[in-house]
C-alpha cells in the first residue's frame, strides 16, 4: 500500500464537491422492541433525512446512550436488541447525535433500519429502534451506489442490447483538458481503444492501479452510449463531440464553462462529478522553519513528526492560488496539495526560485498514514523581501577570437561578459541570432524576462563566474552559422538575488567559396531519382538488430532549392494571413521580393561550395495500430514561407529549414560525398523539431548509439554506367557506421530515431511510382495477434562524438527550449555551462 499511494500522490490531481460517506451493514432484524426500564432511561429517535435510489441518510438524536448498533434489513425478522449488539460494531454518539449513511442499496426497495443502544442507569439497559424507509424508483441511466474513500462502485441500467464505453479521472485534469483547444469535447475522453460494454453492469472501482481512488479526490465519471464496434451515437455540428440529451445527465454542470452545445446525442449520455469519502484530520503536521528569503527565492526547512507517514508541499502566487480555488473551491484546495504536489517521506530544506511582486502561499498537506486517511493541512503566506543594493553592473562586447585560439572563422563567433563591479554571484545567458532577438523584443520580451525564465533551468559555474568577475571577464564561444549577426544576452544576480540582464552583439563573416569544380555531374545528377533503403530496429530482448521498413521514395536533385512552387505574385489568402498579423500588403510585398532574392542567393552559395541539394527523403516513417504515417514529409521554402504553422524568425530560416534535404558534395576527380556536418553545411529540416543526418552502427554489440562530429560524410560511389548512386557507410575506430535520420527529442540532448540504414542506400534515375511518392512495406514479424511487434520510433540519448548540435545544458537540470519557443530562443549555448569544458566546449547560436 505504501508504494501506492506514493505514486498516486505524484499521478493524481484533485477537485472538491459534496462528500458521499459510505458505512456497509449486514445480517437481517425484526420488528421487535427490547426495552429494560429503570431510573435514567435511555431514548433514541431516528429520522429518514434523505434518501435516493441507492442510498439513505437517517439521523440518530440518543439520550442516555453509551453506545449503538445497527442492522439494515429488507426481508425477514428483526432481531432482538442483544443480537445486534452482539454481532455488529458499536459506535458511540457525538454530543447525543449521529448520522448513518447506508450505501449500495437497491432501487424501490422497502428496508427497516434497526438501532440497539445500551446505556441508562449503571450502563445496563438496552434499547431497540426501528425506521422504515422505501428508496426511490431507478430513474436514472447512471447510479452512483456508493463512494468511500478508496472505493466507487456505480450502475448502468440500459438496455440488454445497448452498447457503451466510459471514462474515469480526476475533475482537475478533466477542466484542465476541457480548457485546451485539443480537449473541447466529452466525446474526446470517451473515444478510447476499450472495447464496448454491453447491457446493464456494474462497475467497482478501482479496477487496476491507474483508477486509484484517494481520500478528498474529486473525479468526473462519463458515460456514453455507441454501437457494437465503438461508434458513438451522438452527432456534431461543429467538428465537437460529448454533450447529452439524456434527461438525467448533467449536462450543464453548475459552473461548467465548457458546454457541448453542438453535439447531440441520439444514444444515451451521463456524466457525475464525485468525490472520495473525506478523510479525517490527524494530530500530526510539519514544521516549517524559513531558512532564506530573498528578493527572488524563498528556503524552507521541512520537518514531519516522527509518526507521520509523509508530506506534500509546494508554492504557489496568488494568481495561480486564486485560479485553483475559484476552479475548484477554497475548502478544496488540501486535496489540490494533497494529490498534485511533490511527496516527501521525511524532513527536507526546499527552494522555490523567481520569486516577483505579490502574495506566496507555501501549501503543505501531513499525511498520519499511507493510505491518507487522515491529514493536517497548513497555508503559510509570504512575500518576498525588498532589494537594499543596486543590482552587478554587466557588459557583453563581441570580441574576435582570442590569440592563439583555433576555433576562427566564419563558423565561430565570440563574445566577452565582465563584471566591472566584481558583485555577480550567479548568472546565465542565451544566444540566439539577430532576426530571432528582433522577433522577441516585437513581441514585448525583455532581456531581463528572458534571463528569469532561464536562469533558475541553468547556471554559470564557479569558474565561469570568478571569470565573469575578473579584470579580464570571461571569453566564449559559441557555434555560428556564417554571415550572421549574433546576439549574447548575459544576465546576473547580486547578493540579494537581483537580476541584470545586458545585450551584446558581434558579425560572422561571409564564408569564402571553395575551389570551384568543373565537373558535368552538376548538369548530369539534377533530376528525379528514386531513393532506396532497408531501415533497421533493435531488439532488447536479444541484443539483435531486424529488419524494419523497407522503403522506396521519391527524391530530387537540383543545383539550387526548390522555387518551382512560388507565385508570381502573393495570392490574396497570404496577403490576408499578414494582415491578419497586422502586417501591410506593401510589408508582406517586401518579404515576398526578400524571400525570392534570398533563394537566388542560396543557389550561389550552393554552386560556390560545389554542392548539389537532395529534395525530400521520406525516409522517416512511424507504424503502429494498422497504421503507417509520414515522420518526413518534404516542406518546400514557398510552402514554410506561406504556411502559418512555421514560425521562422526570417527568410534566411526559412532556406536552412526547408527539407528534409541532403547535400551531396562534388569534389575533384568526380568524388562525390553526402555531407552531414550540420554545424556547417545546415540541418536536415527544422520545421517542426530539428531533422539531422547521424552515422550509428548496427552490430549485435552497438547500442545504438549516434555519433555526429565535425565534418562527417558519407562516401557515395557512382556506378560506371552512372545509373546508380550508392550511399556508402562510414568506416571508423574498427565499426562501420551507416545513414541515420534523427529528430530532436523532448529531453535534454535526446533524438528520436526516424530511420536507421540496415545497409547502403541508393539512388536511381526516375520515379515510377505514384503521386505520393514514397512505398512502405512493413518487415517486422507479426505477433499473435496480427499487430507488428514494435515501437513506431525509439529514442537514443547519450554518448555522441561532439554534442555541437544541440548542445548539453548540462548544469543543474534537464532542460531543453520546447518547440513553442524554439525560435524565440532557440538554443543555449554551453561554454562556461559544461561540467568539462574539454568535452563540450562550445554552445550553438543557430
Amino acid at each position: 500500500m505504501k508504494g501506492s499511494f506514493r505514486q498516486a500522490a505524484q499521478r493524481l490531481k484533485c477537485w472538491g464537491g459534496v462528500a458521499l460517506t459510505a458505512l456497509l451493514l449486514g445480517g437481517c432484524s425484526s420488528d421487535d422492541a427490547d426495552v429494560t426500564p429503570g431510573d435514567g432511561a435511555m431514548n433514541v429517535t431516528l429520522e429518514t433525512e434523505e434518501v435516493t435510489s441507492a442510498t439513505v441518510r437517517i439521523g440518530l438524536n440518543a439520550e442516555q446512550v453509551e453506545a449503538f448498533a445497527y442492522q439494515l434489513v429488507a426481508d425477514g425478522e428483526i432481531p432482538d436488541a442483544a443480537t445486534i449488539l452482539r454481532v455488529n460494531p458499536h459506535h458511540t454518539p457525538d454530543n447525543g447525535h449521529a448520522t448513518l449513511n447506508i450505501q449500495y442499496l437497491e432501487a424501490q426497495t422497502d428496508y427497516t433500519l434497526a438501532v440497539a443502544a445500551i446505556g441508562g442507569a449503571g450502563g445496563e439497559q438496552t434499547l431497540l429502534e426501528t425506521i422504515d424507509f422505501t428508496t426511490l424508483p431507478l430513474d436514472n441511466i447512471l447510479t452512483i451506489t456508493g463512494m468511500e474513500k478508496s472505493a466507487l462502485t456505480f450502475r448502468i441500467a440500459c438496455g440488454d442490447n445497448q452498447y457503451w464505453k466510459y471514462t474515469f479521472l480526476t475533475y482537475l485534469d478533466y477542466l484542465d483538458r476541457k480548457a485546451s483547444p485539443f480537449w473541447p469535447y466529452d466525446s474526446r475522453f470517451l473515444d478510447t481503444r476499450a472495447e464496448p460494454l454491453k447491457g446493464p453492469q456494474t462497475i467497482v472501482f478501482p479496477v487496476d492501479e491507474y483508477t486509484q481512488i484517494l481520500p478528498g479526490q474529486s473525479y468526473i465519471l462519463l458515460v456514453g452510449e455507441c454501437d457494437a464496434e465503438g461508434n458513438f451515437l451522438y452527432e456534431r455540428t461543429d467538428c465537437g463531440g460529448g454533450g447529452g440529451i439524456d434527461p438525467w445527465s448533467t449536462r450543464a454542470l453548475p459552473g461548467d464553462p465548457y458546454p457541448d452545445d453542438d453535439v447531440t446525442w441520439s444514444g444515451f449520455f451521463c456524466r457525475r462529478v464525485l468525490q472520495a469519502e473525506l478523510p479525517e484530520k490527524t494530530g500530526m503536521t510539519t514544521q516549517v522553519d524559513q531558512v532564506q528569503l530573498t528578493t527572488r527565492s524563498v528556503t524552507f526547512f521541512l520537518t514531519p513528526d516522527d509518526e507521520a507517514y509523509g508530506f506534500t508541499a509546494g508554492v504557489l502566487d496568488e494568481e495561480s492560488y486564486k485560479k485553483y480555488a475559484s476552479m475548484l473551491g477554497e475548502e478544496q484546495m488540501q486535496y489540490f496539495t494533497a494529490y498534485s504536489m511533490r511527496f516527501y517521506t521525511s524532513a527536507e530544506e526546499v527552494s522555490y526560485m523567481g520569486l516577483e511582486e505579490g502574495q506566496y502561499y507555501l501549501l503543505v498537506n501531513t499525511f498520519g498514514d499511507e493510505n491518507a486517511y487522515t491529514q493536517n493541512y497548513q497555508v503559510i503566506p509570504f512575500r518576498r523581501t525588498t532589494p537594499t543594493k543596486d543590482p552587478a553592473q554587466l557588459l557583453v562586447t563581441g570580441i574576435e577570437a582570442p590569440e592563439g585560439e583555433t576555433a576562427t572563422g566564419p563558423y565561430y563567433c565570440w563574445f566577452n561578459i565582465k563584471a566591472p563591479n566584481k558583485d555577480a554571484v550567479y548568472g546565465t545567458y542565451l544566444t540566439m541570432d539577430y532576426d530571432k532577438y528582433l522577433n522577441t523584443v516585437q513581441y514585448g520580451t525583455t532581456a531581463e524576462q528572458q534571463i528569469a525564465a532561464y536562469i533558475d533551468q541553468a547556471r554559470f559555474r564557479d569558474d565561469a563566474m570568478a571569470a565573469i568577475n575578473s579584470d579580464e571577464g570571461l571569453n566564449l564561444c559559441i557555434n555560428a552559422w556564417d554571415d550572421t549577426r549574433y546576439v549574447l544576452i548575459a544576465g546576473v544576480a547580486n547578493e540579494e538575488e537581483v537580476l541584470t540582464a545586458t545585450v551584446g552583439m558581434n558579425q560572422t563573416p561571409p564564408a569564402e567559396a571553395e575551389a570551384r569544380t568543373e565537373s558535368n555531374l552538376f548538369n548530369e545528377l539534377p533530376g528525379v531519382w528514386t531513393l532506396s533503403g532497408t531501415s533497421v530496429q533493435h531488439q532488447a530482448e536479444t541484443g539483435e538488430w531486424i529488419d524494419y521498413l523497407r522503403i522506396t521514395t521519391k527524391t530530387t536533385l537540383a543545383a539550387a532549392p526548390p522555387m518551382d512552387d512560388v507565385p508570381a505574385t502573393l495570392p490574396e489568402e497570404v496577403y490576408q494571413a499578414y494582415e491578419n498579423a497586422n502586417v501591410a500588403r506593401t510589408i508582406a510585398d517586401a518579404y515576398f521580393r526578400d524571400f525570392k532574392q534570398t533563394g537566388t542567393a542560396m543557389a550561389d552559395k550552393y554552386r560556390d561550395h560545389n554542392r548539389i541539394v537532395g529534395c525530400g527523403m521520406e525516409l522517416g516513417w512511424g507504424t503502429g495500430w494498422g497504421q503507417t504515417w509520414s515522420e518526413s514529409a518534404f516542406r518546400t521554402p514557398w510552402n514554410l514561407f506561406s504556411a502559418s504553422d512555421y514560425n521562422g524568425s526570417g527568410n534566411m530560416d526559412i532556406f536552412r529549414d526547408y527539407g528534409p534535404k541532403y547535400f551531396l558534395h562534388v569534389a575533384p576527380g568526380d568524388v562525390i560525398t553526402l555531407q552531414a556536418d550540420s554545424r556547417t553545411v545546415g540541418t536536415a529540416s527544422n520545421y517542426d523539431r530539428q531533422m539531422l543526418i547521424f552515422a550509428s552502427a548496427n552490430e549485435p554489440e552497438a547500442d545504438g548509439t549516434l555519433l555526429l562530429h565535425d565534418g562527417v560524410e558519407f562516401p557515395v560511389r557512382l556506378s560506371a554506367d552512372r545509373s546508380t548512386l550508392t550511399i556508402e557507410p562510414i568506416e571508423m575506430e574498427g565499426k562501420t557506421y551507416y545513414f541515420t535520420l534523427a529528430k530532436a527529442g523532448w529531453g535534454d540532448n535526446s533524438y528520436e530515431v526516424l530511420f536507421r540504414a540496415k545497409d547502403r542506400l541508393t539512388l536511381t534515375p526516375g520515379w515510377s511510382g505514384d503521386d505520393d511518392g514514397t512505398i512502405v512495406e512493413n518487415l517486422l514479424p507479426e505477433t499473435d495477434n496480427g499487430q507488428t511487434a514494435a515501437t513506431p520510433r525509439g529514442r537514443l540519448e547519450g554518448n555522441r562524438r561532439v554534442t555541437r548540435v544541440m548542445p548539453s545544458h548540462a548544469v543543474s537540470a534537464d532542460y531543453r527550449p520546447r518547440a513553442y519557443n524554439r525560435r524565440t530562443i532557440e538554443y543555449r549555448a554551453d561554454e562556461a555551462l559544461s561540467p568539462d569544458p574539454s568535452s563540450v566546449r562550445y554552445g550553438s547560436g543557430r
